[in-house]
């Protein structure tokens, strides 16, 4: 749904890398019994859910809310099996790419540029949707820089309120993949 570009790869595959070197032990792969195509779809209703409080027009009945609620505690718990047995921690990129242009069009025609093609922006929440779905700790730990000198993240999701769990994770990984590194001045291009 939401593949990253080259440079968010390497970025990240560098990172990685790095941390194994270090002694960090890794593993792939999406934790047992978490669909991450129905968590961004979940993630979407409650967000649709949430407009809908601010009073734009929803179609969403209350059995609708109570399956999504259901569904939302089952990817939790998923989740939280995940980080306490398998796992302390799962690493996965923050979004698809680097900072984009602007595009003031109207939301369903953006469009972000990418190798791959052009995604839309409705793809851009996929990698932080889990856990916002869930209420996971995360953050965005920074891991390098692009070619053309943009930051590049990983996102570091804990266990349910283990939050200085994944801070102090992205705080030992910045001694092993650099830190931040703030882009020059003047690097940005407006398109």
């Amino acid at each position: 749904m939401a593949p990253v570009t080259g440079d968010v790869g390497g970025a990240l595959s560098d990172a990685l890398d790095a941390l194994a070197r270090a002694g960090v032990t890794l593993s792939a792969g999406w934790p047992d019994g978490v669909d991450p195509v129905a968590d961004v779809a979940g993630f979407g209703f409650h967000l649709n859910l949430y407009f809908a409080h601010l009073g734009e027009p929803t179609d969403q009945t209350l059995a609708d809310v109570i399956e999504q609620e259901r569904r939302r505690m089952s990817s939790r718990q998923a989740w939280q099996a995940c980080l306490t047995t398998d796992a302390d921690l799962f690493i996965c990129p923050t979004v698809s790419t680097v900072a984009i242009p602007h595009d003031d069009r109207p939301f369903g025609e953006r469009a972000v540029e990418t190798a791959h093609g052009p995604l839309p922006y409705s793809s851009l929440p996929f990698w932080i949707a889990h856990a916002s779905l869930t209420g996971l700790p995360a953050l965005n730990a920074p891991v390098g820089t692009t070619s053309a000198g943009l930051p590049a993240g990983m996102q570091v999701l804990g266990p349910l309120f283990e939050d200085d769990t994944a801070i102090t994770f992205a705080e030992l990984a910045a001694d092993v993949t650099g830190g931040y590194t703030p882009p020059p001045i003047g690097a940005a291009t407006v398109g």
